[in-house]
């Protein structure tokens, strides 16, 4: 949840850079920021695809589909950002990427509440016992 977060904020500092103008250091903290929340963000994630995949038969397969799926989005509405950013302006764009994870944060609240991460540690701990 909080990289989840972090990586929201960070399209933020984007924001930022957008308003100030041109500005070499604020430019390089937001591309800090980004840089360094993105690689927490995949660390959990990847991580959580490892724990979804148990079955070692089909491990290989199960991380492979779920990698593929992930990065669907991600490439698909790729091919719209432009014109989004130039209908919009490069504050609000920015802006709008850190909106787009509020669904996925509400999405991963729910499994939260759910109690599928419990679920999922006490299968870890039961294939390490056992």
């Amino acid at each position: 949840m909080v990289a989840g977060f972090l990586q929201a904020l960070a399209n933020f500092a984007f924001s930022w850079v957008a308003w100030l103008g041109v500005n070499h250091a604020a430019l390089t903290f937001a591309i800090t920021a980004e840089n360094f929340t993105s690689a927490i963000g995949t660390v959990v994630f990847v991580a959580y695809l490892s724990a979804l995949c148990t079955t070692p038969a089909y491990t290989a397969t199960q991380f492979a589909l779920l990698t593929a799926l992930s990065a669907f989005g991600r490439t698909q509405l790729a091919a719209i950002t432009g014109i989004v950013a130039t209908a919009v302006g490069w504050f609000w764009f920015f802006a709008l990427c850190a909106a787009a994870a509020i669904p996925g944060l509400v999405i991963l609240w729910i499994l939260v509440e759910r109690g599928n991460f419990e679920q999922i540690e006490k299968k870890e701990r039961a294939a390490a016992a056992g």
